[in-house]
């Protein structure tokens, strides 16, 4: 059982620090949660070799970690589902109170009157507080849900669901005579933390997908409710492929809105929603396609020609959009169709 849970602790922590490695500090959040788990398994690895009273030091020192899970989750939630202001004092508080109750106990375990009654809720919060944040989250996220969106997220529903199962039956073990339950719930985590590493390298575009659908869920539920959005988008494309108004360097949003018969508060939002793009991007991808044609069949024309051509007033904003739609740049993309 021990190596069960070690097992699950080290993936936890390689798959916390590879996080850190690939993305750096943008990584920061996601790679806490993930190592406080780690903490989590390494607890259930020390009490399954070195069992020790629930009130001792060692028992207790991993507890503030494990209430950082919760509040640390959704402040990632915040900022890569579903982007939201955030108290960050208030999640903040649950961790202290821990420490503090820790303290307490450490300090004075023997004569503190409330003693026990802080020690069970201690170890009540651990379950209790991971729980309520992956509940808040799943409140927020009911558009998973909807028949259109159901099949793709289905292993994450599955996965939340299996988490969450595990976590009140540990809660369940917290009462006096029901152990075997915190027993069952530890050995549940290690292939837990197994499937969600496995599902993540599995779905790494998971998160980008959510934030799509959230910003069309959110704006459908607001500008564009008396909109055909298919028929728009439709629109848009031939617009687009048969007048190609983006030559013009100067054809902006509005006239883009003009052209849809939509505002521009209407138009930002489709291109957002649905095409996870903003309108710059949007443009500039079609002058981008459209300089492929000119770099292939006119090779003695000159790059800034070229990208005045197309739509764009500078050299250096014609290279910035090339390189991030084609991951080369102009004059190495001529080079390798003329070979």
């Amino acid at each position: 059982m021990a190596c069960w849970f070690f097992s699950g602790a080290m993936v936890a922590f390689l798959w916390a620090l590879s996080g850190l490695i690939r993305h750096g500090r943008k990584a920061a959040l996601s790679a806490w949660v993930v190592f406080a788990c780690g903490v989590w398994l390494l607890a259930g690895f020390r009490v399954s070799l070195w069992p020790t009273p629930a009130g001792s030091w060692i028992a207790l020192v991993p507890i503030p970690a494990i209430y950082s899970i919760g509040p640390v989750f959704y402040f990632w939630f915040r900022r890569e589902v579903m982007p939201a202001p955030v108290r960050v004092w208030f999640h903040l508080l649950w961790p202290t109170l821990a420490v503090l109750g820790i303290v307490i106990l450490h300090a004075r375990a023997s004569q503190h009157p409330l003693a026990e009654n802080l020690q069970f809720a201690l170890f009540v919060g651990t379950k209790l507080l991971p729980f309520l944040y992956i509940l808040y989250a799943i409140y927020c996220m009911q558009w998973v849900l909807e028949a259109e969106r159901r099949s793709r997220y289905r292993g994450l529903i599955w996965l939340c669901i299996a988490l969450m199962a595990a976590l009140v039956i540990g809660l369940i073990g917290v009462w006096p005579g029901m152990q075997a339950w915190t027993f069952v719930s530890a050995m549940l985590l290690t292939p837990l933390m197994f499937l969600s590493f496995l599902f993540g390298i599995s779905n790494p575009h998971l998160i980008h997908s959510l934030q799509l659908d959230y910003q069309k869920t959110k704006y459908e539920k607001t500008r564009l409710g008396s909109v055909d959005v298919d028929e728009r988008l439709e629109r848009l494309h031939r617009l687009m492929a048969e007048d190609k108004p983006y030559l013009d360097e100067d054809y902006d949003l509005s006239q883009l809105a003009s052209d849809l018969e939509l505002n521009v508060h209407q138009v930002s939002e489709i291109l957002n929603a649905r095409l996870g793009s903003s309108f710059p991007e949007f443009v500039n991808r079609y002058r981008v396609q459209e300089s492929l044609i000119l770099l292939r069949n006119e090779p003695d024309r000159s790059v800034l020609s070229i990208a005045l051509a197309v739509g764009f007033n500078s050299r250096s904003s014609f290279h910035r959009s090339f390189k991030k739609v084609m991951q080369t740049t102009p004059r190495d993309y001529r080079n390798s169709s003329i070979v």
